[in-house]
């Protein structure tokens, strides 16, 4: 195991993770949510990026938005004031159910579009225990109490690491069949639910 991989693994939660956030994962033992630094916009906090009949496609979270507070992570509410949870089902849906393990698991999936929650950090979390459980991923999952700064001891800090477009540079995407992989090449990095509905059960270093 390597130095950084003996730490605890520092991160902000994601709404279904990309691929890059996910491959963070790989022998860790422990992993800590960073929930008490300012909520960042355009981030993948909230939104994930799944593959359409037209190419990617990115579905966003509407958020509250209040100018009294402070907005962290782990205090950032979910608008309902549009009905974004049928719209993000229903093209989840369209998307791939012609993928070949969408029927597996689609169970599991609706129900993050029928509840409703009040924070993106209860969203997000209920997400990610769905991921990891289809994924059999067993990690100790710890949450920030307070700001760290950066270069904090014990930890690896990846906070803000991946963002839209952007990984680090030496993460090696594994190539999989796609749906519309007949009109487009292989898509890297997308929402890891794109994986799990064309792949099924894998292993973080077969993605």
């Amino acid at each position: 195991m390597s130095e950084n991989n003996s730490k605890i693994l520092l991160i902000e939660p994601h709404y279904l993770p990309p691929v890059a956030w996910m491959k963070l994962l790989e022998s860790r033992d422990r992993i800590c949510l960073d929930i008490s630094s300012s909520f960042v916009k355009a981030s993948y906090r909230n939104r994930c990026h799944i593959l359409s009949p037209n190419g990617v496609l990115h579905l966003s979270i509407p958020l509250q938005h209040k100018h009294d507070e402070r907005k962290t992570v782990g205090n950032t509410k979910i608008s309902y004031e549009m009905n974004w949870q049928k719209n993000h089902w229903m093209t989840l849906t369209s998307c791939y159910r012609r993928s070949a393990y969408f029927e597996y698991f689609e169970d599991l999936i609706a129900p993050l579009y029928h509840k409703k929650f009040e924070t993106l950090l209860e969203l997000n979390m209920a997400a990610l225990k769905v991921v990891f459980t289809i994924l059999k991923l067993k990690l100790e999952i710890t949450f920030t109490e307070q700001y760290l700064e950066k270069g904090v001891d014990g930890y690896d800090d990846c906070r803000d690491l991946i963002k839209p477009k952007i990984y680090p540079e030496n993460t090696n995407f594994e190539p999989y069949n796609q749906v519309f992989s007949d009109r487009f090449p292989f898509f890297e990095n997308l929402s890891i639910i794109d994986a799990i509905f064309n792949k099924g059960k894998f292993e973080l270093n077969e993605i």
